[in-house]
């Protein structure tokens, strides 16, 4: 096994890796989001359009923690599928 097969064959254990970060980094930017609804303080005629904002955006914020570290989970599931294809690919001509 040469260098660049082993380093593909480390590569979906840097993608969990890479899957755990990025839920870190997702969520280190949610939160302070999350603090800000206690900080606000709006004048009635600005509180709905204000509330409006800052719920999309939460939400907005919400769907990018649950979607990016599972982009990087389904990539590395896929690198390992193939990997197995590959592997089976080749005990079969040999």
């Amino acid at each position: 096994m040469n260098r660049i097969e082993s380093f593909i064959r480390l590569s979906p254990k840097l993608f969990v890796v890479a899957a755990g970060l990025d839920l870190v980094k997702q969520v280190q930017d949610l939160l302070p989001f999350c603090l800000q609804f206690h900080d606000q303080i709006f004048s009635h005629s600005d509180y709905e359009f204000n509330n409006a904002k800052l719920t999309v955006e939460f939400v907005y914020r919400v769907i990018d923690v649950i979607i990016f570290p599972f982009a990087w989970l389904g990539t590395a599931i896929i690198i390992t599928l193939l990997l197995r294809i590959h592997d089976r690919g080749r005990s079969g001509n040999a």
